[in-house]
């Protein structure tokens, strides 16, 4: 059964820059949205931006909880989250990490 994570950004003006994750993670998700050609440990992954551009919006689609743990336990990952995190506290950015199960998240 898939999984859904939602990541939601809140910046307080379009003059402060998103957080963009490095490029070790994204060749982390790349592998994982390729590593089975039948069902991939990642889905979808969507990136989306509100009207306003105030919001920023990642939606994840995982295999199933597992794979979503999985993603979260990696070290690379982990580290972008520690630096996001930093990144998004200095410049003011509101980050909420989303879990939804089986049922995608709208926006």
């Amino acid at each position: 059964m898939a999984h859904w994570s939602l990541i939601t950004y809140t910046r307080p003006n379009t003059g402060v820059a998103w957080f963009t994750p490095g490029a070790e993670v994204m060749s982390v998700i790349d592998t994982y949205k390729k590593d089975d050609v039948a069902r991939p440990t990642i889905e979808l992954y969507e990136k989306s931006e509100s009207a306003d551009g105030l919001k920023q919006y990642y939606k994840i689609k995982f295999r199933d909880i597992t794979a979503s743990e999985a993603m979260r336990d990696n070290s690379v990952y982990t580290a972008n989250a520690t630096e996001r995190t930093n990144y998004c506290n200095a410049n003011g950015i509101a980050c909420l990490v989303e879990q939804h199960g089986d049922t995608e998240p709208t926006l």
